[in-house]
């Protein structure tokens, strides 16, 4: 499932992606099904004059900061950080980006990272109204169940920055485009894979990052 969206302001994305993870449909025959990828763009940016870029070597991860109030779940793993690491690296080198240093770069690449657990339940009450061998208004049931669910959802961010947008005013830098990706963690499925793919999928709906080069 994949979507892409022109907005100027994007930063509401991080937060509203949190609440992704009740909207999963039923009826799915893999984990990679219910993968989700978003790209959001600043309609104002030019694309064209974007041409060299650094990115962190590292990816941070969000359910880190805070410790005291939060602490991430077990399957938000550095296991993959090198491999998405090197697939954004070689989506942009596609697309005609070069790799520089910070500071002569156009724009700046960050990855960040977060997983949530969500936890609920299903109420179920079956009732027949009537039963053979006893007068009408009597029936048979099943005792009420409550099956008691858990999953856990993980979404990576791939931020891509103009510095010469930056208000050091409020200490704010503008994105001018972000790809949201969320999925199941922990699940099964094949990690490198989707991993793989969903990246990819997200430099594909955004081949406007190729303007020009």
């Amino acid at each position: 499932m994949q979507k892409q969206k022109s907005k100027t302001g994007i930063r509401w994305l991080i937060s509203g992606l949190l609440f992704l993870a009740g909207c999963y449909p039923g009826e799915v025959d893999s984990v990679e099904e219910l993968d989700l990828v978003t790209t959001l763009f600043d309609k104002n940016a030019d694309f064209s004059a974007y041409k060299t870029y650094a990115i962190t070597d590292t990816i941070i991860h969000i359910c880190d900061l805070n410790q005291a109030e939060q602490d991430c779940p077990s399957e938000l793993t550095r296991l993959f950080d090198q491999q998405i690491i090197a697939q954004v690296r070689t989506n942009l080198a596609d697309l005609g980006f070069t790799e520089t240093d910070s500071a002569s770069a156009d724009v700046f690449v960050l990855l960040a990272a977060n997983a949530t657990d969500v936890y609920g339940y299903s109420y179920y009450y079956w009732y027949w109204d009537y039963w053979y061998g006893y007068p009408p208004g009597w029936g048979w049931y099943y005792p009420p169940t409550t099956v008691v669910y858990e999953f856990t959802t993980g979404t990576l961010m791939i931020n891509m920055f103009d510095p010469d947008k930056a208000d050091t005013g409020n200490k704010h830098i503008k994105a001018v485009w972000v790809a949201a990706i969320n999925g199941l963690i922990g699940e099964g499925g094949n990690a490198q894979n989707r991993i793989s793919s969903t990246i990819n999928q997200a430099f594909e709906q955004s081949t406007y990052l190729g303007a020009g080069k």
